[in-house]
């Protein structure tokens, strides 16, 4: 595990399927925290990457009844510490897309992930619309590609293809004009294209 992730952290050997059990478990034991985002900072603390990716499920869960700007704040301060795609990408397609339907959410906190100098940050901008499906800001999405044109930092080229081939599910014709357009990067148009 540690070697998949680029020995970038330790891990007790827990596959994602064994963790998910023992937390299920862990909650009908004791129920859901009370406070879900102060758990997911405890366990953002701790070591093992395990905790890491559990506090992302305990956030994820959670999302739809946690004040939305608490929640975009709390993601912000997660997704800039001992990151790496696992969480952010966990992050910010879910709880981060639940938070950014509210207009007022996205108004006031989108401006802080796209400008940010941490290219994490960068990245949940660029993906965090990936379930919206029908109801996605093309406008805008294309809008956070164009910003992060010229890139050289391949998780985020690696974002903008997967945001447009998401989109291209439903409206390819929009993606191939938009990529056709652009100057992307090889991995970006390739990834969009696929």
């Amino acid at each position: 595990m540690s070697r998949y992730m680029r020995d970038q952290y330790s891990f007790h050997g827990l596959s994602s399927t064994r963790r998910r059990e023992l937390q299920k478990l862990h909650e009908q034991r004791v129920g859901l925290p009370q406070d879900p985002v102060a758990t997911a900072h405890a366990l953002w603390a701790l070591t093992a990457r395990e905790c890491q990716l559990a506090g992302v499920d305990v956030i994820n869960r959670a999302a739809n009844r946690l004040d939305a700007e608490v929640l975009s704040a709390h993601i912000a301060q997660l997704v800039q510490t001992k990151s790496w795609w696992d969480t952010v990408d966990m992050l910010a397609t879910n709880a981060l897309g639940v938070a950014f339907r509210q207009q007022s959410c996205q108004q006031k906190y989108l401006t802080e992930f796209r400008q940010s100098p941490n290219f994490w940050m960068r990245r949940s901008a660029l993906i965090f619309q990936l379930k919206y499906r029908e109801n996605i800001d093309l406008e805008l999405l294309f809008a956070i590609v164009d910003e992060n044109l010229g890139s050289q930092e391949f998780f985020i080229n690696k974002a903008i293809g997967w945001a447009l081939r998401q989109h291209a599910r439903i409206d390819r014709k929009a993606v191939e004009n938009f990529v056709a357009s652009r100057d992307l990067a090889a991995l970006s148009r390739r990834e969009a294209l696929r």
